[in-house]
């Protein structure tokens, strides 16, 4: 369980690593929203591990909430992942044929 949990926790921040790459041209302008950005992103990380915990202590309203925005999260990176692998892979394409 714990190699798993493991793997989880790097793949999903890999995932993440690639999206703030992609989105962190537009970050630029502001002074703290690069690191705003960068730590929302790792707080959802540890999110799914979070309502796990919180529903195993009897916090289902808690567990619930927190689900509701980690999960929800999950999608929209999982989605902003896909747009960016699929930008490069034209990136990569176009470069190959110029």
């Amino acid at each position: 369980m714990v190699v798993f949990v493991l793997t989880f926790l790097v793949v999903y921040a890999a995932l993440h690593a690639v999206v703030l790459r992609g989105i962190y041209p537009l970050l630029t302008g502001h002074p703290y929203l690069p690191a705003f950005v960068g730590g929302w992103m790792g707080a959802m990380v540890i999110a799914p591990i979070l309502v796990r915990l919180l529903d195993r202590a009897g916090w289902e309203q808690l567990a619930r909430a927190v689900a509701w925005v980690g999960y929800g999260w999950m999608g929209f990176v999982f989605l902003a992942f896909c747009l960016f692998g699929a930008l490069q892979i034209l990136d990569l394409l176009w470069l190959a044929t110029a």
